[in-house]
C-alpha cells in the first residue's frame, strides 16, 4: 500500500524533525488520565490473579543517560515477523518505577500516538503512577528504536504543504511523498516495510513478554489507540487492563 506508506513516512519525519512539537498538551492530558487510570486499574487490582507470569528473556535496565532517575533499555525484535531468521532490530523503552511503597501491582506499557510519537520520551517527561512500572517503548522507526532514515530536505518538502487548498497542491503533496518514500526507503534498507501496526502490535507482545508479565496493562492515546484495538484483536487473553483515549475507527482506511 504505496499511499498509507508515503503518508506514515511523512508523518513520522515530521514529527521526530520537529523540535517544537507541543509535548506539555500531551502532558497535561497525561495528568487527566490518571484519575481513569486509577479507577479502571484498581477494579481489576484485587480480581482473582492473572495467569502466572510467563518467564521472558528479561530486559537489562540501566539508568538512562540523560534521566539517571528513569531506566532506559532495549530489547531485540525480529524484523518481519514472518520471517523470523532474516534480521533484528532494537525497540527502546524506558521505565518509571511504581512510587507508591507497596503498591506496585505491574507494569503500565504507554504510547503516546503519533505516528511517530516516542514512549521513551512520555516516560522521560515524567509519567508516573503510584502502582505500575509505567514503560513508554519507541516504536520502530522512533526515536530511540532502530531508526527511519531520510534526507531532512525531502521531510522538510513533503511537510511544507500540510493542508493543500486545491488539487495542485494535493498533487504537489503526493509528488513530493512519493520522493520521500523512495528516499527514506533506499536510506532505511528493509525495516521501512516492516513498520505496520500488525508489527508493532507483534512489538507490544514481545514486551510483555520480556517484561515477565502475565498480562498486559496499556494506556494508549490517538494512533496508540489503535495499536491497543489490535493488540486486543490479537491477543484477547492478555489484556488485564486498557485505557483508549482519542479512539480512531480502525474500520475505516485513513491513508
Amino acid at each position: 500500500m504505496p499511499g498509507r506508506r508515503q503518508a506514515l513516512a511523512s508523518r513520522v519525519l515530521r514529527h521526530e524533525s520537529d523540535p517544537m512539537r507541543p509535548t506539555h498538551h500531551l502532558a497535561k492530558r497525561l495528568a487527566a488520565t490518571l484519575a481513569v487510570l486509577a479507577a479502571t486499574f484498581a477494579a481489576t487490582a484485587f480480581t482473582a490473579p492473572a495467569a502466572a507470569a510467563e518467564t521472558g528473556r528479561g530486559i537489562d535496565w540501566q539508568p538512562c543517560p540523560d534521566r539517571p532517575d528513569i531506566d532506559c533499555a532495549t530489547i531485540e525484535a525480529p524484523l518481519d515477523y514472518d520471517h523470523p531468521r532474516r534480521g533484528t532490530i532494537e525497540i527502546g523503552l524506558a521505565r518509571a518505577e511504581a512510587t507508591g511503597p507497596g503498591e506496585r501491582i505491574g507494569s503500565l506499557l504507554v504510547d503516546p500516538g503519533g505516528p511517530g510519537g516516542s514512549g521513551v520520551d512520555t516516560v522521560k517527561d515524567g509519567f508516573t503512577h503510584p502502582a505500575f512500572d509505567v514503560i513508554g517503548f519507541d516504536p520502530r522507526g522512533v526515536n530511540t528504536s532502530t531508526p527511519v532514515k531520510c534526507d531532512p530536505a525531502l521531510v522538510q518538502a513533503a511537510n511544507a504543504i500540510a493542508h493543500p487548498a486545491d488539487q495542485a497542491e494535493f498533487e504537489t503533496r503526493l509528488e513530493a511523498n512519493a520522493a520521500l518514500t523512495d528516499d527514506c526507503r533506499t536510506r532505511t534498507g528493509p525495516l521501512f516495510d516492516h513498520m505496520d501496526t500488525r508489527t508493532t502490535v507483534e512489538d507490544m507482545e514481545r514486551i510483555r513478554r520480556a517484561l515477565g508479565e502475565g498480562d498486559l496493562n496499556y494506556l494508549g492515546y490517538s494512533y496508540g489507540t489503535l495499536m491497543g484495538q489490535q493488540y486486543a484483536e490479537r491477543y484477547p487473553h492478555r489484556i488485564r487492563a486498557m485505557v483508549l483515549d482519542g479512539n480512531l475507527d480502525h474500520a475505516v482506511d485513513t491513508a
